[in-house]
């Protein structure tokens, strides 16, 4: 596999064009398989070997065939992984009734292990065996528990714990082995074991990057957002959390918390998870901290513009924020992988909460951190960028109040140690008086809705529809909805087990989720942890990260079904900057690399891994998840009133599918110049709508039906 061998080269270049040209062929449907005819799947794989096939035509190009093959057997193994994978709620390979393009995924797996180990064994400069015999007795330890907790971390538990199959979850253990180990091996091979010195590196062209990197990395990743907004989520809710945000954000549009009541008659079939009807009116009952802000965007036009703006920012400030408290080498790796990271990808495309918390936890961070390398004489300065950074602090209570309890609290020990060493009182007390002012908001507005400042609309409502206490966070026999909600939430109450059970789901999630590496996401942060003791600001980010995962073993389930395990999404950062200095650890350890330009390598393999979480990961979770989960909102947002029928219109709604679809469009104040979506599937709720609405004309959508299948 040497790129002096001319024919092998022009080979290889002749086998990725094939490639390529093929998969595109079979990606547009050129080339009929009607088997699969149609299938978003299929589409995604052969676009995805396309990609493979281009990215392995370009290395063989630049003298590098050996390092053509294995990046192309990577990229075509991580995804037959994927092809393989559950795409709903919890991660689990399947096994059974694979048929033909399983078994042909399986075999990719199987070709791109034993390629990668055979390349490793066959290595005229013997890395692997020199490495092997220069390994301590702690090192092969070390090495042990990263591998068996990448194993663990591959799967999900739940599915095995609610039916007690202990059988099924060792066979999933050893596939998920085999699939971690043969992505290993194909990383260790294409960075020692390959012809990838023969690659030119223009120093230049690289420098050239790097001085624009704080510029590059968020216009990338903007653009990333937009993109999976509008192809992956449609620009439209998915969850029912999201419509009540977007809800209270159109009401807020209007200088109003409330509309008006929706009439008796109706209310039944306007009803909708998180949104209250009562006799102070119709509002949503989330708390508002995000839906101002939401707001602007409904103003222009483009709300699901926000986030990804939020989320742009969040990785420059992360940027900003990590150069200055470590350096620019560890800050524009972070960068990079927050910019592929799939989960603030999803966070940033979606109506969530979770893009502005974290722009506001960076902004504020960055407003601390700069402050100190402030001169003890610009006090008023300093104190003026505590008291900002406490506002900001103090709107993420307002918006998610558990995260602004956890970040604002430990931020404000970061505060009270750091300025308190010094005896500079005023800075500490501008960051209080900061997250006060910001903070009290939440008590103010929960006694204007409900008339006590500790009782949210949220906490009434749920109350009201699931029992007292049932959301709240503890153990007991009644913590949880009334029922249970299926496999996410496992016994009835919550105990201390279920717990345990969460935790273990919440990091596979997190080890999928954060990066979406075959290996693991969390690679990076467990070579971290086994090899270094965190200091100083890793350990800051180690005890947040901690921190909010502990809290949150006290709640009944982790979210983990839709973006990932969200309620620990207040530690993304710190998740972020953990597998940043794990990268940092691993690239300056002079036993695992001591060749010449051993960096440059190093950046070129975080590079195209990066580029598998967005090339790869993303597209595969975006049209197996999202795509369909978004499939009746997509309908209803594309819906056109019929011609000639009047602006206000009631549309009348076959099934339950399409009015939650709908719902995003129904206008908070039902004013006469929006049209109207409302359930009717029975002849008395029809004849409801029309009495209830008698000036307004009425449009039965019964055509309609066949989109109501799931």
């Amino acid at each position: 596999m040497s790129s002096a061998q001319p024919l092998f080269r022009w080979a290889s270049m002749l086998c990725f064009l094939s490639l390529a040209v093929g998969a595109l062929l079979v990606a547009y449907s050129v080339l009929p398989l009607p088997s699969v005819a149609g299938s978003s799947k299929l589409t995604w794989f052969a676009s995805v070997a396309a990609v493979s096939a281009f990215a392995g035509l370009v290395f063989a190009w630049f003298r590098a065939p050996g390092a053509a093959w294995l990046v192309t057997l990577l990229f075509l193994s991580g995804a037959s992984q994927l092809w393989l994978s559950d795409a709903g709620w919890f991660k689990t390979f399947q096994n059974q009734y694979l048929g033909v393009a399983g078994r042909l995924t399986l075999c990719l797996i199987f070709v791109q292990g034993a390629v990668s180990v055979a390349c490793l064994l066959f290595d005229p400069k013997q890395w692997l065996l020199r490495t092997v015999r220069s390994l301590t007795l702690g090192q092969f330890t070390r090495l042990g528990l990263l591998f068996g907790g990448l194993c663990l971390l591959a799967i999900s538990i739940m599915p095995f714990v609610g039916t007690g199959d202990v059988t099924g979850y060792v066979v999933q253990f050893v596939i998920a082995g085999c699939a971690v180990a043969a992505a290993v091996a194909g990383i260790i091979a294409f960075l020692f074991a390959s012809d990838l010195d023969q690659v030119p590196v223009s120093g230049a062209l690289v420098s050239r990057l790097d001085h624009h990197a704080f510029t590059l990395i968020p216009l990338s990743f903007l653009v990333l957002a937009i993109v999976y907004s509008t192809f992956a989520f449609g620009q439209v809710p998915v969850v029912e959390d999201e419509t009540a945000y977007l809800f209270q954000a159109k009401t807020i549009a209007q200088g109003a918390f409330h509309a008006p009541e929706v009439p008796s008659s109706i209310a039944g079939q306007m009803d909708y998870y998180l949104i209250a009807n009562s006799a102070d009116g119709w509002y949503a009952t989330t708390v508002p901290g995000w839906s101002l802000i939401l707001a602007l965007g409904v103003v222009i036009g483009l709300p699901w513009l926000v986030n990804p703006v939020l989320g742009a920012v969040s990785v420059w400030l992360g940027m900003v924020f990590w150069r200055r408290v470590t350096n620019r080498d560890q800050a524009v790796t972070a960068g990079l992988l927050m910019t592929a990271s799939p989960w603030l990808l999803e966070a940033s495309a979606s109506l969530m909460t979770h893009a502005l918390v974290l722009a506001l936890t960076l902004g504020s961070w960055c407003l601390i951190a700069q402050a100190k390398g402030f001169a003890g004489d610009k006090w008023r300065r300093v104190s003026a960028q505590l008291l900002i950074a406490g506002l900001l602090m103090g709107w993420i209570f307002f918006t998610r109040a558990v995260e602004g309890v956890l970040i604002g609290g430990l931020t404000g020990f970061w505060v009270l140690w750091y300025f308190g060493r010094q005896r500079r009182l005023m800075p500490i007390l501008a960051y209080g008086l900061g997250c006060l002012i910001t903070g009290s908001l939440y008590f103010a507005y929960n006694l204007h809705m409900t008339g006590d400042a500790f009782s949210t609309p949220l906490m009434v409502y749920l109350n009201e529809s699931w029992g007292a206490g049932a959301n709240a966070f503890g153990f007991g026999p009644d913590i949880g909805p009334p029922g249970g909600w299926s496999t996410l939430d496992l016994w009835p109450g919550h105990s201390l087990m279920e717990a345990f059970v969460n935790l273990a789901n919440g990091l596979s999630a997190l080890n999928t989720e954060l990066l979406g590496w075959s290996m693991g996401s969390l690679s990076l942060l467990l070579i971290y942890v086994i090899w270094q003791r965190p200091r100083g600001p890793h350990l800051a980010m180690a005890i947040l990260a901690a921190a909010v995962i502990v809290v949150h073993l006290f709640y009944w389930f982790t979210g983990t079904f839709y973006i990932g395990p969200r309620y620990w999404f207040g530690a993304f950062f710190g998740f972020v900057a953990l597998s940043a200095g794990g990268f940092e650890s691993l690239r300056r350890l002079k036993h695992v690399d001591d060749r010449a330009g051993a960096t440059d390598r190093w950046h070129l393999v975080l590079l195209l891994l990066c580029g598998f979480s967005i090339v790869v990961f993303s597209t595969w979770r975006g049209s197996e998840r999202y795509v369909p989960r978004t499939k009746h909102a997509r309908v209803m947002a594309s819906y056109q009133l019929p011609e000639g029928a009047s602006d206000n219109s009631i549309v009348m709604l076959p099934c339950q599918r399409l009015f939650d679809g709908a719902m995003h469009r129904n206008d908070p104040f039902l004013r006469d110049r929006f049209p109207i979506f409302v359930l009717a599937t029975t002849e008395d709720e029809r004849e409801a709508v029309r009495r209830t609405f008698p000036e307004r004309s009425i449009i039965d959508a019964g055509d309609l039906q066949s989109r109501c299948a799931r």
